[in-house]
């Protein structure tokens, strides 16, 4: 299990950064919000936990989530994931 005192710990960091808050506050949704501090965690971390964590988020996110997620998402292989929920939630 992902320890959530070294999530929020982490989470507190990167909020320090105004774009970073930006993705993170202007989050639609808790869940979103729960599974972007994953990211960023894991991002640092590796840690195989988060990933997992994160994974099973995903079925749970909304389209405004996936949304939220490609507007910051930029030039990275996760857009392409990202459009393609997008494109089966329309459906």
């Amino acid at each position: 299990m992902v320890d959530a005192n070294k999530v929020r710990e982490n989470l507190e960091e990167w909020l320090e950064n105004p774009h970073w808050a930006a993705y993170y506050n202007d989050a639609p949704s808790d869940k979103l919000k729960e599974y972007i501090a994953l990211d960023f965690y894991y991002s640092e971390t590796e840690e195989e936990e988060a990933a997992e964590t994160m994974d099973a988020i995903e079925p749970e996110l909304s389209i405004e989530d996936w949304k939220h997620l490609l507007k910051y998402s930029g030039n990275t292989p996760a857009r392409a994931k990202i459009m393609k929920k997008i494109v089966e939630l329309e459906k």
